[in-house]
């Protein structure tokens, strides 16, 4: 099995090999949407690999996953093969530094070095050389001036006790929550079920991925959070939620 799923990401990439696992078993991207909750416009960027169009590349990577799972592929394959895909190449900067003196040679490097160590040795005898005796005296320290209006702080936002509680009211939803940004460590991930609900600790702040923040109601304690359903990554803190 494991021989077979990797000529498919070898030989077709990413995408094709998703697209070319799912009409095999012949099943819609409706199909898929149904069964992981995964909108199909972000089916169709994956399986196109038009990463660019999924919310973020940790986001992104656990879409891959979960399709690569549901259709019964070797996900961590996938997944391993489209962080390779999305890692940034580094720049050359050392080697061509190194590059750029190696026509000079060794001798001439250190010729060099030596000379401008013996003029800034010189500069600063001429300095002392040069430097007044006598000392004049620190100025006065200035007095400090209140302002005649010193501004009030500002009063901290109301905190709401928690806990963070997420429920599924419209419909399953694909639902990832970590430790403070979307790098941070896992605390839950998976599919909830219409109906059922998900309470996480506020003592520190979560990041929350939803794949239909349409069908979610979100509160902290007894407060009702209102979420744009434009927005599929939020941040909740006992202060409230922001855009992640």
């Amino acid at each position: 099995m494991a021989t077979t799923v990797d000529r498919e990401v070898d030989l077709y990439g990413i995408g094709a090999g998703l697209r070319e696992a799912r009409l095999r078993r012949g099943l819609e991207l409706a199909d898929v949407e149904r069964e992981t909750c995964i909108r199909t416009a972000n089916l169709e960027a994956i399986e196109d690999e038009r990463f660019d169009l999924l919310p973020g590349d940790v986001y992104a990577a656990g879409f891959v996953r979960t399709y690569a799972e549901h259709l019964g592929l070797d996900a961590a394959r996938y997944v391993e093969r489209f962080r390779d895909l999305r890692a940034p190449e580094p720049e050359p900067f050392v080697h061509e530094a190194i590059r750029a003196v190696e026509p000079y040679g060794r001798r001439r490097i250190a010729a060099l070095a030596a000379g401008a160590l013996a003029c800034v040795a010189a500069g600063i005898g001429l300095y002392l050389g040069l430097r007044p005796a006598h000392r004049t005296a620190p100025p006065a320290a200035a007095k400090a001036v209140r302002p005649p209006h010193a501004a009030r702080p500002r009063p901290a936002a109301p905190a709401y006790p928690g806990p963070l509680t997420i429920r599924a009211t419209g419909g399953d939803t694909w639902v990832s929550v970590r430790f403070g940004d979307a790098h941070g460590r896992v605390v839950w991930q998976g599919t909830l079920a219409q109906g059922s609900m998900g309470r996480f600790g506020l003592d520190r702040p979560l990041w929350v991925g939803l794949g239909r923040p349409e069908d979610v109601t979100a509160r902290i304690g007894a407060k009702r959070i209102r979420l744009a359903p434009t927005r599929s990554r939020f941040v909740f803190s006992s202060r409230g939620v922001r855009r992640g």
